[in-house]
């Protein structure tokens, strides 16, 4: 018996109807099941607040929990932003998601913008005097930035820019360099080049990498 294709067409049609049926229950269900969701809290952070519906298509974010210490909560499944609170830390939203094998989470939001720069400010002077001893040859033809900060104060990046870049040479070459901070002290973790790549320095924080990268030959 041959089957029309009309007929083949309504087949397809119903089970794709089915798949979406059953995937809509599956998805309805799940949002249905409370799951403990534990929130470890760095040193800095004072308290987080959870929210669902954050900056979603013009909602208004319903709060879901708050926890003052690490510790554990209740939540369905999905995506929520933590908004972290502390003297000083930024209160950027961190969004996570809640599933089967996400369920636990580590809040180390970075220093804020505000106190990362006055951190710079007593750093400044060794970070760019570490860069002279390990560079020497800078001074003679080089300007280095004043840089900046990231994450947790830890990480340090600047420019090192030809003098002619500030008179007028546009097309002249803009190095890049980061140091990082372990419990030795300020180390060059990264040496001077014209950008910086993920796969050649792993152990960078991404955040870092794409905010050096990024930057001009301002000082």
């Amino acid at each position: 018996m041959r089957i029309s294709k009309k007929s083949v067409s309504i087949i397809i049609i119903v089970l794709i109807v089915l798949a979406l049926v059953g995937f809509g229950i599956k998805l309805f269900t799940s949002r249905l099941v409370l799951r403990d969701v534990t929130f470890d809290l760095s040193s800095d952070t004072a308290a987080i607040t959870v929210y669902e519906n954050y900056n979603f298509m013009g909602m208004d974010p319903t709060k879901v929990a708050t926890l003052n210490n690490s510790g554990t909560t209740q939540l369905q499944d999905g995506e929520y932003a933590v908004v972290p609170t502390g003297k000083h830390i930024s209160t950027d939203a961190i969004i996570i998601n809640v599933g089967v094998n996400s369920n636990s989470f580590d809040i180390r939001p970075p220093l804020s913008d505000d106190y990362l720069t006055t951190i710079l400010d007593k750093e400044l002077s060794a970070l760019q005097g570490l860069i002279r001893e390990r560079y020497p040859s800078i001074d003679s033809d080089f300007i280095i930035s004043r840089g900046s900060l990231y994450l947790d104060g830890s990480w340090y990046a600047t420019t090192i820019n030809h003098q002619d870049a500030f008179l007028g040479g546009s097309d002249a070459d803009i190095y890049r360099v980061i140091l990082h901070k372990s419990s030795k002290g300020w180390e060059i973790a990264a040496p001077p080049r014209l950008v910086f790549s993920y796969g050649e320095f792993p152990g960078i924080p991404q955040k870092v990498i794409n905010a050096i990268n990024q930057s001009s030959n301002s000082l």
